[in-house]
């Protein structure tokens, strides 16, 4: 079995080197895919068309290859980076957004040498004082960016890039699945938050959280002057759970199975758990499997 793991290993490393060749032989550090049975070379664009469209109320965006960021400004509109327009299905029915990406057929295999940088992006712009009605974003290889948006319900779906929330308001659901990259929420209201990250750290800074559950696998937790209203579980299977700027007049509970906790001051070591105000209506759970918890 490990002859044949060290085999594979070396034939992906000498695939690698190629390809690298390749990229460099064209120019230097570029983009290397694999399409029409040959290695091929994608060189960066610097194409942009911005293109306003119809009045819409809710947004589905699913893009395979990019960035997707909402921003606010003076009209409705798409802008698309590094991509042509006609890459793109973008169409407003019944007063919602959907945009698709079709994949390509040199999207199949793709290799970044020495990680090439992405340029390639969906900007949606929605008018100033706009609230949304649903917002639901999905990304295979890029950065999830939501700015200044008030929306009922928000859904994000992100494979392998970071997510990041500045000045977002949420009324009803929020639901946020991050397989590889950061989830970064900054200055935000959210509600009923369902937040699972695989492979990265989640950060909160400025962020009333009512209701929810955050589940970690491989990454840090860390909360800056947050509040956390009703029920919060926040659960970390490798990685350490960190609140500062807590209210003490809300409720919390921690627990390690073997490594430290600390809370307002109270300190156990090997494992165990810590309260503080147990009866309290809201109250904010953090558990680690393998990690410290500190709430102060």
């Amino acid at each position: 079995m490990m002859k044949k793991m060290l085999k594979t290993g070396l034939l992906f490393l000498l695939v690698g080197f190629v390809l690298a060749g390749i990229g460099v032989a064209n120019g230097g550090l570029q983009t290397v895919v694999w399409g029409d049975g040959q290695p091929q070379v994608r060189t960066a664009t610097t194409s942009k068309t911005t293109g306003k469209v119809a009045a819409f109320h809710s947004i589905q965006a699913d893009i395979t290859d990019g960035d997707v960021l909402i921003r606010p400004g003076d009209d409705y509109q798409v802008t698309t980076n590094g991509l042509p327009r006609k890459d793109f299905s973008i169409q407003v029915r019944q007063g919602k957004l959907t945009i698709t990406q079709p994949i390509t057929h040199d999207q199949y295999f793709s290799m970044r040498v020495f990680d090439f940088e992405r340029d390639h992006q969906v900007v949606i712009t929605v008018p100033h004082n706009t609230k949304l009605q649903s917002v639901s974003l999905a990304a295979k290889d890029g950065d999830i960016t939501l700015s200044e948006q008030t929306m009922t319900d928000l859904a994000i779906d992100s494979s392998d890039g970071d997510v990041t929330l500045t000045t977002a308001v949420v009324s009803g659901t929020t639901t946020i699945k991050a397989l590889d990259g950061d989830v970064t929420v900054n200055d935000s209201q959210l509600q009923k938050t369902g937040l699972t990250s695989r492979d990265g750290d989640v950060v909160l800074r400025q962020v009333t959280l009512t209701g929810g559950t955050i589940d970690l696998s491989d990454g840090d937790f860390t909360a800056h002057d947050s509040i956390f209203n009703k029920t919060v579980r926040v659960s970390n299977s490798d990685g350490d759970n960190t609140v500062t700027g807590a209210d003490q007049q809300k409720g919390y509970t921690v627990h390690s199975a073997d490594d430290d906790n600390s809370l307002f001051g109270k300190h156990q070591e090997d494992g165990g758990t810590l309260t503080h105000n147990a009866d309290a209506a809201d109250h904010l759970y953090l558990n680690s499997s393998d990690g410290d918890n500190s709430v102060r």
